[in-house]
């Protein structure tokens, strides 16, 4: 072994590169593995710097051997393959290689520790960078919760962790190595569909950024892609046109119900399909989508988004402009009045990308909104790039919605809505304090809670002084990375925000502010959002935006405490208890830095 040559040696003069775009292209591209026929044939396209490109095709159709070849695990047989300008046989095969990252369908772990497994990516990771990689993976939870954390032994293989944990830990890595290109072939295919709707939504923030070149045989997981490519027997041939993407002649609403857990007998192809059209129609969201308008079309498919108690939401397949997704989102009547206010009255004068509103109906108690689908591109606040649009997204939003919140009927989100939130918390709390459920314990950590609420309401004036001359304009009210979206490629400004109930009319400190888990001045670009802003408002500055980032930061806590103080009276007492704890530590810890803050808005 240690004599063998490879069989992808340097060439005499091969370059040196730190870090490439991304950019691939084939051409004539053909390769055949010793005494086999040719697996690929004749291949030429390009891939685009920071896009992304599915490959689909039977098993076998040559779609492993084709990225094989942009890691030059291979060299082709005929034509070439050129990374930035450039043949891939002209760079350091080591240089060439730390430019892709894999996450395969059964990833590569050792009998080592967690950290170990992540840093192997980057040996040289510190711990910090090994813990922000292992967040942004959604590892860093079940993690922690392990005896021995981060220094906890894996097994064989991984033997030790479950397949979701095994490909969180994979993303990790892929998260800590940044490579300018990335490969994703199978990452999902081996999981439950739970698990994996979960990984695809992380998946996502691993490629923002990233040339992605995506292997699966489920369409859907290659939904935004900007190249789709159908590899047979190692040749492009066309796509086919799918059912999904061709509406089926005639099938429009319909009215019906069904029975969900009876069992059908088989049918007819015609009566069978005029059956799954009926049960469609018969669910909420699409008859509430009929009702909007007569030639509204049924959905080829209903998925669930989420399902809760005080909202769901549905995605209609196929029944949007250009057959895409709509989200079918219902709430509250209260909630949805908010979010119709904004999405008719506001977004569409301000200057910003804003997701494409279908329409509203009336429920009774509910109200459902029709929405386009944004995507499964969750924002990431750890890549710089990401921050800055994000930033430059909602500093356009900021200014430019100032001086139209006033015309519109939306709920005043200002510091003393805040205040109210900490009394109507303080008092729910008096009020449950003899729930019998409760320990003595619990009491006491509840009654602590009561005495920071009362401290803090003695020091308002405080938070009023950090807000003092800042704008009223719109507020999102609930800004965080799970209501934030890019797509499809990060690069080009394509900015979504979603879930506007909490919206209404205050100064932007409560958008400015790190939600839970993030690092307070990490989550934005506070450069580019001042750089933007100062243009309506001259007198910002990085040190005021710190003030209402501080301020922010105490709203934020008061408006999860106000929440959690409902679990009192419900048969969550004890989760309520923990959160309530959680919040009166952090705002606690914060007013110090209040009280900074507003001592030099004084001076």
């Amino acid at each position: 072994m240690l004599e063998a040559e490879p069989e992808v040696p340097d060439r005499p003069n091969a370059r040196s590169v730190v870090r490439t775009s991304g950019r691939l292209v084939f051409e004539h591209v053909s390769f055949a593995y010793t005494g086999c026929p040719d697996a690929l044939h004749d291949l030429s396209f390009a891939i685009e710097a920071g896009s992304r490109v599915g490959l689909e095709g039977r098993t076998g159709a040559g779609k492993t051997t084709l990225v094989s070849l942009v890691a030059r695990l291979y060299d082709p047989i005929a034509g070439r393959i050129l990374l930035d300008g450039v043949d891939l046989r002209d760079y350091q095969l080591a240089d060439l290689r730390c430019q892709i990252g894999f996450v395969l369908q059964e990833p590569v772990l050792f009998a080592a520790s967690i950290a170990e497994n992540i840093a192997y990516a980057r040996p040289d990771a510190g711990a910090d960078e090994i813990v922000a990689a292992a967040r942004a993976a959604c590892a860093h939870d079940f993690i922690d919760a392990l005896p021995d954390g981060y220094d906890t032994l894996v097994g064989e293989r991984g033997m030790r962790l479950s397949g979701g944990e095994r490909q969180r830990l994979s993303l990790a890595r892929a998260f800590l190595e940044d490579a300018p290109i990335l490969v994703l072939d199978e990452p999902t295919s081996a999981l439950d569909t739970g698990t994996e709707a979960a990984l695809i939504e992380i998946q996502q923030r691993v490629m923002a950024g990233r040339t992605c070149i995506i292997v699966a045989h489920r369409p859907q997981l290659l939904d935004g892609c900007d190249l789709r490519l159908q590899l047979e027997a190692g040749r492009l041939v066309p796509r086919p046109r799918t059912q999904a993407m061709i509406p089926a002649r005639g099938d429009t609403c319909h009215t019906g119900s069904f029975d969900a857990t009876g069992r059908s007998r088989p049918t007819p192809p015609a009566r069978a399909a005029a059956k799954r059209a009926t049960e469609r129609s018969a669910h909420p969201a699409v008859a509430a989508w009929c009702a909007l308008s007569e030639v509204h079309r049924l959905p080829a498919r209903v998925d669930v988004v989420h399902e809760s108690g005080k909202s769901a939401a549905y995605r209609l397949a196929g029944v949007g402009d250009g057959a895409s997704a709509v989200i079918a989102k219902r709430c509250f009547a209260a909630t949805g009045s908010v979010e119709r206010a904004v999405y008719e009255s506001v977004l569409p004068r301000l200057p910003v990308t804003a997701l494409r509103y279908y329409g509203a109906v009336a429920d009774g108690v509910h109200t459902w909104l029709f929405l386009e689908d944004a995507g499964a591109m969750q924002f990431a606040p750890t890549v710089a790039l990401q921050r800055s649009l994000v930033s430059a997204w909602l500093a356009t939003m900021h200014t430019s919605a100032e001086p139209l919140v006033a015309g519109v009927d939306l709920p005043n989100r200002g510091v003393h809505h805040t205040l109210d939130q900490l009394r109507a918390a303080r008092d729910r709390i008096a009020i449950n304090l003899g729930n019998p459920v409760l320990t003595r314990s619990d009491r006491e950590e509840l009654q602590s809670v009561i005495a920071a609420c009362d401290a803090l309401e003695r020091r308002w004036p405080e938070l009023e002084a950090c807000c003092r001359g800042a704008p009223v304009t719109l507020v999102h009210g609930d800004f965080r990375p799970k209501n934030v979206r890019l797509q499809p490629s990060v690069s080009s400004g394509r900015v979504y925000v979603l879930d506007w109930e909490t919206a209404g009319r205050g100064v932007p400190a409560v958008d400015l502010a790190p939600p839970k888990g993030l690092c307070l001045r990490n989550h934005l670009d506070l450069v580019t959002y001042v750089s933007i802003a100062r243009a309506r408002w001259p007198a910002l500055s990085i040190e005021s935006i710190d003030r209402l980032m501080t301020a922010g930061t105490i709203f934020r806590r008061l408006a999860a405490m106000d929440w959690a103080s409902l679990d009192l009276a419900s048969p969550h007492v004890a989760r309520g208890v923990a959160r309530l704890r959680i919040y009166r530590d952090e705002v606690v810890a914060t007013m110090p830095e209040v009280t900074r803050a507003a001592a030099r808005c004084e001076s």
